[in-house]
């Protein structure tokens, strides 16, 4: 999302630098201050968020990053993206930061970073609203580490969007977050995507590509088209790739392996219809046994997640679940034995 900020901003020909900063969790702090350093103090800097990470720790960095940059620089700085537009108002410790943008609308959060007026600690910049994510360019030219999302020995780009969102409204997901906000399901045109594609290869050479949509398989024959266009190019995906139970077929689950698609990435959440409906899961829990069926004959690993502790959960619920997990589970039954080709992943809600 930061290079469709970058795209936007350019259409708005200001005439001063604005630096769009993305931390990752394994970079040095230090090496991306270096970077601001080269602008001069009147170019605004905005800390994007990325997509990929949403934990504790990870806020926790971009804090460390803005104190640093606090102490060295006095350039104006705004912060933005999820923990941004969800607690942003509610912590003093965001008060470090001169806008705090609410929302991922690309247009207002370009226009704000245009105006360059805000002198106001704290101020909270309203970007609520719609995203088309068609819209904008990749612009991988303003990039000033453009190796930043790439890796080099095994030729790996990670994190590509190809849409933005899900149709689907499950109580407890990140997508309810950006519903919040304004946003709801875009995708990039098909012809879009294999002009990102073509560029990405251009500027890497790259032979597997990850796919972070929320729900790529929400329409099934754009999604097999993108991966028919990646295989005549001699490209792959890496990782799993999100599917939803409701979305999901046998159709689907039996062409993965003509794209060298071993892995996917399910929201599975319960074994109980109870849950699941309080949950907003708009399928019956049958369609989960379809799915181990699936997984099992045509090889393909399932990961996902249980929930666990919710207040309607007794023991009997929970301790039924826990078992029918670790059944299925690969860390806890090994390859030989194990009846179905499916991994979970177990955590507790607090």
């Amino acid at each position: 999302m930061e290079l469709f900020i970058a795209d936007a901003i350019r259409s708005q020909n200001i005439e001063y630098d604005v630096k769009i900063i993305t931390i990752m969790l394994d970079d040095d702090l230090q090496e991306v201050f270096k970077l601001i350093k080269r602008y001069t103090s009147a170019s605004p800097v905005l800390l994007w968020e990325t997509l990929s990470s949403k934990s504790v720790s990870y806020i926790k960095k971009c804090m460390d990053f803005a104190t640093l940059l606090r102490r060295e620089s006095m350039s104006l700085l705004f912060v933005g993206g999820y923990w941004a537009s969800t607690v942003g108002k509610y912590f003093r410790e965001f008060q470090i930061f001169d806008g705090i943008i609410e929302g991922y609308s690309i247009e207002k959060i370009a226009e704000v970073l245009s105006r360059n007026t805000f002198s106001q600690n704290g101020k909270i910049i309203d970007a609520l609203g719609p995203i088309d994510w068609n819209r904008y360019d990749l612009p991988i030219d303003s990039l000033e580490d453009p190796y930043k999302y790439f890796d080099r020995s095994n030729k790996f780009i990670s994190g590509y969007l190809s849409s933005i969102g899900c149709p689907n409204s499950c109580s407890f997901c990140y997508n309810s977050v950006l519903k919040k906000i304004g946003v709801e399901y875009s995708e990039r045109s098909l012809e879009k995507v294999k002009v990102d594609i073509d560029i990405l290869d251009k500027t890497y050479g790259f032979k597997t590509i990850q796919f972070k949509d929320l729900n790529f398989f929400y329409n099934p024959r754009r999604a097999f088209m993108i991966l028919d266009f990646l295989k005549s190019n001699g490209k792959s995906i890496q990782c799993a790739v999100d599917i939803t139970v409701k979305d999901s077929t046998e159709e689907i689950f039996s062409k993965l392996k003509k794209y060298n698609i071993n892995e996917v990435w399910i929201g599975l959440e319960s074994f109980r219809q109870k849950s699941l409906e309080i949950m907003n899961k708009d399928y019956d829990v049958n369609k989960l046994e379809d799915i181990f069926y699936w997984a099992d004959k045509y090889r393909i690993f399932i990961f996902g997640n249980i929930m666990l502790g919710a207040p309607w959960q007794d023991k009997e619920y929970i301790d039924a679940t826990i078992r029918k997990a670790l059944y299925l589970s690969l860390i806890h039954i090994s390859e030989p034995t194990r009846p179905l080709y499916i991994s979970y992943a177990v955590f507790c809600l607090k």
